[in-house]
């Protein structure tokens, strides 16, 4: 099965229902939140959002509430090896 990472993204003033509903849909489990110039400022999970209603956030709370704005990330190019090295610690 093939993804489109361009189907995931979401801008940070959408609410968590946007963003529940675009995880449900892709199947993915993740969501991206980006800016205008498509760049990432976070990631949101079902668990993100999860913790979020635990904090009493309504589902029209701005996914920015509940994004983790510091994702772990990997260059381009970065080898398989090395994606699996930083992913175990």
């Amino acid at each position: 099965m093939s993804y489109d990472w361009k189907n995931i993204l979401l801008k940070p003033d959408q609410c968590i229902k946007d963003a529940l509903q675009l995880i449900d849909k892709e199947s993915l489990r993740i969501a991206f939140v980006v800016d205008d110039r498509l760049r990432l400022l976070g990631v949101v999970t079902d668990g993100d959002i999860r913790r979020g209603l635990l904090r009493n956030l309504s589902m029209d709370s701005s996914v920015s509430e509940v994004m983790n704005p510091n994702p772990l990330t990997a260059d381009h190019g970065t080898s398989r090896s090395e994606l699996v090295k930083l992913m175990e610690r």
